[in-house]
């Protein structure tokens, strides 16, 4: 819900991804640009191909083949662009089930072009480490849930993500395994998002657009609870000056019914705003200075629970709002 920098630290992680992609992996290991040129010579021998459409899909695993390298740390700015300069196909084409000549395949072409530039192998191996060294441990369009997830592969436990790609893969596939297209997120937000787009983007170029989302308590349901002591009238609401934004991100995330749930947080931020001050703080830097070495951001995360910087909005879940209802009642 937080939106990050693209610092020179996150286009160093951008170009290490595309530098490194799959050079661990062992000698039977077929890269994707070998595997798109294996299937460019059957299509173009027309070995596999229906012979009406073969030059669309030829021209477009192609345009994948000589632009691979830098499809891998494109900037998001330039996702339209080169769909429009070379990835601009009927969306039918990519659809399509039976362009495997005298098959009826269960994969769209789309399908296959992800297969062929191995995105399952990106999610279960090569991005881990990058999300890592991100900090991004909870959903970036929810912050409710943390990410990391794990599955079983040959009796062994593995570590992994579950991944949107915010230009849908099934729409835009020659971003499948795009560093910038690809956003650490929970089960319930991926698959109430599926194949459309969000306006909200993870990565911006622009420090003024890091903050779009604000929660907030409704000031006449805090008046209410401190009538009747009673969290259920506690009103949470989200709200962004881009109004466009946070219609279709409640639209597709469903956040004010979902963070409904949430109100007993707000209530201990409340119970909080009433027990805590500065000398109280002061005391505890003083008595336990050891402990906190960035002083009142570690005290502050010691006495409410969560990160009170904005950089660390993705560390934990529910950071964003906790620390806006923070701000709300002045706590910190």
């Amino acid at each position: 819900m937080r939106k990050i920098l693209i610092t020179s630290n996150v286009e160093a992680l951008a170009k290490d991804y595309r530098t490194n992609l799959f050079n661990g992996r062992n000698s039977s290991f077929t890269k994707p640009k070998d595997r798109i040129k294996k299937l460019l010579e059957d299509i173009k021998d027309k070995k596999e191909v229906g012979y009406n459409n073969w030059v669309d899909y030829a021209y477009y695993l192609q345009s994948i083949f000589d632009h691979y390298d830098e499809l891998l740390d494109l900037r998001p700015k330039e996702f339209d662009r080169y769909q429009k300069l070379y990835f601009d196909v009927d969306e039918r084409l990519l659809k399509d089930k039976k362009w495997i000549k005298n098959k009826n395949s269960r994969k769209s072409f789309a399908d296959t072009v992800v297969e062929l530039m191995r995105y399952e192998d990106v999610r279960q191996k090569e991005i881990i480490p990058y999300i890592e060294k991100l900090g991004i441990h909870t959903c970036v369009y929810c912050n409710t849930q943390y990410t990391p997830t794990v599955h079983i592969k040959k009796g062994k436990v593995l570590g992994g993500y579950e991944l949107d790609h915010n230009k849908p893969k099934s729409k835009y596939p020659f971003l499948c395994t795009s560093f910038f297209n690809l956003y650490p997120v929970c089960s319930n937000c991926n698959g109430w998002k599926l194949d459309r787009e969000a306006e909200f983007e993870l990565y911006t170029e622009d420090p003024s657009q890091l903050e779009l989302f604000e929660f907030k308590l409704e000031k006449a349901s805090i008046i209410k609870y401190m009538l009747f002591q009673n969290a259920s009238v506690l009103k949470i609401l989200l709200d962004s000056n881009h109004f466009s934004l946070l219609r279709n991100h409640n639209q597709l995330f469903h956040l004010e019914e979902y963070y409904s749930s949430f109100r007993d947080v707000a209530e201990e931020l409340i119970w909080k705003s009433k027990t805590r001050n500065d000398v109280y703080k002061d005391q505890m830097i003083k008595s336990f200075n050891i402990l906190f070495p960035r002083k009142k951001a570690d005290v502050n995360r010691f006495l409410y629970g969560f990160y009170p910087l904005s950089q660390d909005i993705h560390r934990r879940p529910l950071t964003k709002l906790q620390q806006d209802i923070a701000k709300q009642l002045k706590i910190y």
